[in-house]
């Protein structure tokens, strides 16, 4: 189905959601489901900003797989970030061969859940009602800044997404499960970023580049994750 065949499912929707679903999905687009991305950029890890090149894989409201190569200096790590089927894990090898990096368990699975819901605006078709998202508009005073809640995983995830006059993404962050300092003690943390140089891929509309970290709108934030989209593909399974 396109977003012109579903247009009446916009209409009780605030207007900063028409605004944004009109603009980020073309009138012909289909309702995609999913989304194969490609990426590079950095990545902040133990103190040392890494290189990467990653392909991954978008599914709305399953889950992701994000394959990624990172480097620092000579050294350099190839690996899968995962969710799906209710598990997650972080698997990498240093030069591809060697154990490196592997975490599993509950809080992984929790924080899986928070870049899924946050990476869905690589997916914009995530947010459409007729996915069985809902959006809402907690301050009127901020007509630009709206709250959309989304099924992640059998889960509720709500990001909350700030949207220029045109309907482009400014800025958008979620409240996610992690432990940014690494002390051993994980928590609800909002994790975000700057959404920059949109670009269109059968005829969706998403953000080139993004800045992003945890704690964003807070005093505690730092810039951690930066990238930028140079190729995407949607599709919608049968």
């Amino acid at each position: 189905m396109s977003i012109a065949e579903g247009a009446s499912a916009l209409d009780e929707l605030p207007a900063v959601a028409r605004r944004y679903l009109n603009h980020a999905i073309g009138p012909l687009a289909e309702l995609a489901d999913s989304v194969e991305l490609e990426l590079r950029g950095s990545i902040l890890q133990k103190g040392r900003w890494f290189s990467f090149t990653a392909h991954e894989r978008l599914e709305a409201g399953v889950g992701f797989h994000w394959a990624a190569r990172l480097h620092w200096g000579p050294l350099m790590l190839a690996g899968v970030d995962q969710l799906r089927s209710g598990q997650a894990s972080l698997d990498f090898r240093l030069f591809g061969r060697l154990p490196f990096l592997h975490a599993s368990g509950p809080d992984v699975i929790r924080a899986a859940h928070g870049r899924l819901a946050i990476e869905s605006l690589w997916l914009p078709s995530a947010t459409h009602p007729d996915l069985g998202a809902r959006w809402s508009v907690p301050e009127p005073t901020q007509p630009d800044r709206a709250e959309v809640r989304l099924a992640v995983d059998g889960e509720e995830a709500v990001v909350t997404m700030v949207v220029d006059p045109s309907g482009r993404l400014e800025s958008a962050w979620v409240p996610r499960w992690g432990d940014p300092t690494e002390s051993g003690s994980y928590g609800l943390h909002p994790f975000g970023g700057v959404l920059e140089d949109e670009t269109t891929f059968d005829g969706y509309a998403i953000p080139g580049r993004l800045r992003a970290g945890w704690g964003y709108g807070t005093p505690a934030y730092r810039e951690s994750f930066r990238f930028e989209i140079t190729g995407a593909s949607y599709s919608r399974a049968a």
